[in-house]
């Protein structure tokens, strides 16, 4: 019973019901979204570091994610939080961010199809060119579309919980 709470809790805060949207570009609310996404994506388990990177944010948003980072862990994983300025940098990252600003910079990632990598952005359009959730706004609320696909090809698997709350591309 405890495990369902638990479950409903984060749909609850992940759909927007529980957390209120102080804004669309609020980096405590992407983490929060983030973070949940550990936990309806299986990864591999190589080691016991789960690695984000992120690609030249703003410093609010590696604030946000490193202070989750600090209080969350993905079942016995650790979370670590790494900013690059390049995308040749990027290595071995179970999740990575590429803000607005840098957008360009995700065709040359998704074009080298990193293994077991989740591809987040948040720019309008990058989710059906091959972003694995992208986050939008939808009458002035954060919101994320999932490309099933995309996740898939990089050998993730997501859980059905996940695309059920997600816009499906």
């Amino acid at each position: 019973m405890k495990k369902i709470a638990v479950v409903l809790s984060c749909l609850l805060v992940i759909s927007g019901t529980v957390l209120p949207q102080s804004g669309v570009n609020d980096p405590n609310i992407k983490s929060v979204f983030i973070y949940t996404f550990t936990k309806y994506i299986s990864w591999p388990e190589d080691d016991d570091i789960f690695k984000i990177g992120v690609l030249k944010a703003d410093q609010r948003m590696v604030t946000a994610l490193t202070e989750m980072a600090r209080k969350k862990s993905t079942d016995a994983r650790q979370i670590t939080i790494e900013e690059y300025s390049n995308i040749d940098q990027i290595k071995d990252c179970e999740i990575v961010f590429i803000p607005a600003s840098q957008s360009e910079a995700f065709f040359q990632l998704r074009d080298r199809n990193p293994r077991h990598t989740l591809i987040v952005t948040e720019r309008e359009g990058l989710g059906s060119q091959g972003s694995g959730i992208n986050f939008i706004e939808v009458e002035g609320r954060i919101k994320f579309e999932i490309n099933r696909a995309a996740i898939e090809d990089t050998g993730l698997k997501i859980a059905s919980t996940l695309m059920a709350l997600g816009i499906r591309l």
